[in-house]
């Protein structure tokens, strides 16, 4: 998130800001890291409380997200891919066998007329 207020309890780092990021990632417990100049890295373990969004000004916050959180598109595309697939075909078979029935039926009818 751009340009926020960042949430209260951070704890406080003094680290650059690819170590900070690399901290929080390595770091299971860590929901959350900011690197702001002059002050460091900061991270936050407990609740988000507070962040606001500012239209100018204010802190980058990077939020961590389990990869399900994330909504893959690749698998989304692959389920949506597989299931009209399978629907096509399930509509392919059952017209195949309301055809071939249809036409049993209808040879049926013709021995019976001929025969009476």
């Amino acid at each position: 998130m751009s340009r926020v207020k960042l949430p209260d309890k951070s704890k406080w780092f003094p680290m650059f800001e690819t170590e900070c990021r690399n901290e929080c990632l390595n770091n299971c417990t860590c929901m959350a890291y900011a690197y702001y100049d002059g002050v460091g890295c900061m991270m936050w373990d407990e609740g988000l409380i507070d962040v606001q969004k500012f239209t100018s000004d204010g802190a980058d916050l990077y939020i961590r997200l389990v990869d399900s959180e994330l909504g893959n598109k690749k698998d989304q595309k692959a389920i949506i891919a597989t299931t009209v697939v399978l629907g096509t075909i399930f509509i392919y078979a059952c017209t195949y066998f309301l055809w071939k029935l249809f036409l049993n039926n209808k040879s049926i009818i013709y021995i019976y007329i001929y025969i009476h």
